[in-house]
């Protein structure tokens, strides 16, 4: 008897503690509404990506959408980043140091690592060396970024910041032990997270004013294009909305439930965060498919060196990437615990954390296929370690300690308050340095078309071993 309400038990509790999924509504995600384009669109694939699947398709538009729809917008954004470009060289007060080509932003994962982000962003803003970008992509975390970097609206950087300070971990995600995720379906629900988008994008205190939603109206009047990346959890493909197309193509409150949903799609690490399902169609995490959007490189140059008079056939476009957290996996997370015994959490977890990493150092690195020679400039939060601070908030608050010390005392949270305030400061402190970014080098190739890197002759003499 004994045994079989230990059985019952967790079927009991089932019934009544799951979570489930994140509903959200908005007219038009996938069909058409009012004789516009359906907002979510596919990622087209490269040529390459073709091949492997042996398919010489892109997956089908959605409603309403055209090829030529996506490139008009893309068209019409550089053209932006052309005069912004002209206005800078023709400013005599302005200096010359900034990059002033028009240029894309591309802004990874990384879940309370996008405090390196924010704050680093932020810093080159300040520094006046924001990339003259026309296009902006998100995945995860990025997407939030996104929102916020895409726009031109003055309070931008202070909406940015404040996306990433919290108190406490609960403004973000409703926490539960990992034991219980086999019955919540997540070790954190995204409720909190959806007010907080909803109240940065239209603040409570704007209720009732002519301009009750700034954050809308901002990305409305954006003069770039602002995509965010997610993954269908049936078909397993990767899709993205152009943040600013919803904005403005449908009314405020309907504009308000897809942006939001959009970001937490992009969001919904599978597992760790709730699952988020917009109508009928569940969404992951962009990241769980990729970091950062390869093939709208390789869509944006054919774009712009086929419609600009004037320019060169093999014009450059260049590349920012700015990876939210270090490239190289923390040992065990601060302990010994990737070593034990591990439970099927803490086993799944780790293994979670590798492949994450290696899908984010993949998908940066794939950045070369698509743009063999050229700018890519890199920035990841390397060094986040040694980086000190005076916290003003958790355990060592006005204690000067490192990021380190501070993440190994953050006993389990998903978002811990005193590392993302180091996260931003580390950022910003990034930003202000002589060289923030790191250019990518270019893939040579001799004279057989082989690149260098992994031709014969680099290749070192095999070791006597006997």
């Amino acid at each position: 008897m004994r045994k079989f309400l230990l059985i019952l038990l967790p079927l009991m509790l089932s019934a009544c503690a799951t979570r489930g999924s994140l509903q959200v509504e908005c007219r038009g995600f996938t069909e058409a509404d009012q004789g516009r384009p359906a907002f979510r669109r596919p990622l087209p694939l490269t040529d390459l990506e073709k091949q492997i699947r042996e398919s010489s398709a892109d997956l089908p538009l959605g409603p309403g959408q055209t090829e030529s729809g996506l490139m008009t917008r893309a068209y019409e954004a550089y053209s932006k980043a052309l005069i912004r470009e002209k206005l800078h060289v023709d400013d005599p007060l302005m200096d010359e140091t900034r990059p002033e080509r028009p240029a894309i932003l591309l802004l990874s994962g990384g879940g309370q690592w996008g405090a390196f982000g924010a704050g680093f962003l932020s810093g080159l803003a300040e520094k006046g060396q924001l990339p003259n970008f026309f296009i902006v992509t998100g995945v995860s975390t990025g997407s939030m970024q996104a929102m916020f970097v895409g726009t031109e609206d003055e309070d931008r950087w202070d909406w940015l910041t404040d996306a990433y300070t919290i108190e406490k971990e609960s403004e973000l995600v409703d926490r539960n032990p990992q034991m219980m995720a086999i019955i919540t379906g997540s070790f954190a629900g995204l409720k909190p997270l959806q007010q907080k988008i909803k109240e940065t994008l239209c603040p409570p205190e704007r209720a009732g004013e002519e301009i009750p939603c700034p954050g809308i109206e901002a990305l409305r009047n954006s003069e770039r294009q602002i995509l965010v990346g997610f993954v269908e959890a049936n078909s397993g493909e990767f899709y993205y909305t152009d943040m600013k197309e919803i904005a403005q193509g449908t009314d405020t409150d309907n504009a308000l439930a897809c942006i939001t949903g959009a970001t937490l799609a992009s969001s919904a690490m599978p597992v760790t965060f709730q699952q988020v399902r917009i109508g009928k169609r569940a969404y992951y995490d962009g990241g769980v498919r990729q970091s950062v959007f390869a093939t709208t490189v390789e869509m944006v140059a054919r774009l712009v060196s086929a419609n600009f008079p004037g320019q060169s056939k093999d014009v450059d476009v260049p590349l920012y990437v700015v990876r939210n957290g270090p490239t190289n996996l923390i040992d065990g997370e601060g302990n010994d615990k990737a070593d034990k015994s591990p439970t099927a959490f803490t086993a799944a977890a780790r293994a979670q954390q590798i492949v994450t990493n290696q899908l984010e150092v993949g998908s940066i690195a794939a950045l070369r296929l698509q743009k063999p020679k050229g700018d890519i400039n890199f920035v990841s939060a390397k060094g986040w370690e040694d980086f000190d601070i005076k916290p003003t908030i958790g355990k060592y608050k006005d204690q000067k300690v490192s990021c380190r010390t501070i993440r190994n005392a953050m006993d389990g949270r998903l978002f811990d308050p005193a590392f993302m305030e180091c996260m931003r400061a580390f950022g910003r402190a990034k930003a202000l340095s002589d060289n923030p970014w790191i250019k990518l080098k270019d893939q040579q190739l001799d004279k057989e078309g082989q690149p260098q890197d992994f031709s014969p002759a680099s290749l070192p003499m095999p070791a006597n071993d006997n």
